[in-house]
């Protein structure tokens, strides 16, 4: 059967509406292209710019606080291996801690050099070799790894350094962290060049000898008891004239004298001075820090008693009930923690450092931890001394009646 003209034409028309319907319908059902995008606004992006401004002013105190924190617990952590270094020495040494300095000689006798505290800690701090050298040449390393006849050594060990001391941030010899010297005569403290770098000068003296100048009684003269006294409140001694003669006194202070008396964990060993110097210095002010005192009004003073000090003298130490760090009368130095400092190097012997608020010490049981630069001045004042309300029974109890 063959389709008819009229039936082809037919078939043709169907065919051209049903194509016709899907393009019709292709047309309807395709999405419009998206309008050319013209970018920010100015409003858009000032909004944009004051998010992100805030956000950095959010975030910025914290990153701050952060790596403050950071460099505190690296401070906590020197001054805890330098305090277990120390009580590792004693425990070699029967019990011993380390002299404020010390004297070093090349072996024959020709050369002889007083370094300080923390060249003994050397052999305990990784670095046996650096002093197996200083204490056969009473020499230092210097910057290029060779050893010269120099007062401040070359190499830099960052174990003595808070990573917040700026000033001694890659110095060699550099030293943040001091040793606590006890009791000091306020016509002493503060003083530069306390010390000696050659054996038998400046430390052969009561004069220059911070633990064997204080006239507790005032009566212008350095009794034998006086000077047991003051080596009582401290725990780094000095040592006077030299080996051999009559003079030389270098009897350290004991963990066993310490335990017995105010305890280990009540006295401090090392605090941070931004005003050391460096760590072979054996100036008193380069490594130690004391309290600086007089026998004037709101000043410790002696009187008699039943308090033995150890040299068979009954004497008592007592802080008058007026006493303070800041003596009103100026004949006292400002001990108070974090004053003045912008001063020079060991010209304030008091703790101090860059840590805000407050300053990181070590206590004689080896804990470390932060004191307030507000502690009350009483109790500064008994954890300087080791020997305080049981050896010499009154010391430091704040009461001014006898």
């Amino acid at each position: 059967m063959h389709a008819t003209p009229w039936g082809v034409a037919h078939i043709r028309h169907q065919i051209s509406h049903d194509h016709m319907e899907i393009h019709m319908r292709h047309i309807q059902t395709r999405r419009p292209l998206p309008k050319k995008r013209e970018g920010f606004t100015l409003i858009e992006l000032l909004v944009v710019i004051s998010i992100i401004a805030t956000l950095v002013a959010l975030i910025t105190p914290a990153v701050q606080s952060a790596r403050e924190a950071a460099r505190r617990t690296q401070c906590i952590n020197n001054l805890k291996n330098l305090a277990l270094a120390i009580k590792n020495f004693a425990s070699q040494s029967d019990g011993k801690f380390p002299l404020a300095h010390d004297q070093y000689s090349n072996g024959n006798g020709t050369r002889v050099q007083n370094f300080g505290w923390p060249v003994r800690l050397l052999p305990l701090l990784d670095n046996a070799a650096i002093y197996d050298r200083i204490s056969s040449t009473a020499q230092l390393p210097n910057s290029a790894g060779g050893m010269a006849s120099t007062n401040t050594p070359g190499l830099v060990l960052n174990v003595f350094i808070c990573p917040d001391d700026i000033d001694k941030d890659g110095i060699g010899g550099g030293l943040s962290y001091v040793g606590n010297l006890g009791y000091v005569s306020s016509a002493i403290w503060g003083v530069t060049n306390q010390g000696s770098n050659s054996a038998g000068v400046d430390i052969t003296t009561d004069a220059h000898n911070i633990q064997n100048a204080i006239d507790w009684d005032g009566d212008g003269t350095f009794e034998g008891s006086e000077r047991s006294t003051t080596r009582n409140t401290g725990v780094f001694m000095c040592r006077v004239g030299d080996p051999g003669t009559a003079g030389f006194d270098a009897v350290p202070m004991t963990e066993d004298a310490v335990s017995r008396a105010d305890g280990l964990g009540n006295t401090l060993m090392l605090a941070e001075n931004l005003q050391a110097n460096n760590w072979a210095s054996p100036y008193y002010g380069h490594i130690g820090f004391g309290l600086g005192v007089t026998t004037s009004s709101g000043a410790p003073t002696r009187t008699n008693g039943p308090g033995d000090i150890g040299t068979g003298n009954a004497t008592n130490l007592r802080l008058q009930a007026d006493f303070s760090l800041k003596d009103p009368s100026a004949s006292n130095p400002d001990n108070r923690m974090n004053t003045d400092l912008t001063a020079g190097q060991q010209g304030r012997w008091r703790p101090a450092s860059n840590h805000p608020g407050i300053v990181i010490v070590a206590f004689c049981d080896g804990r470390a931890k932060s004191l307030n630069q507000g502690i009350d001045d009483f109790v500064y004042a008994r954890l300087i001394t080791p020997a305080g309300s049981r050896r010499h029974s009154q010391l430091l109890i704040g009461d001014s009646s006898y």
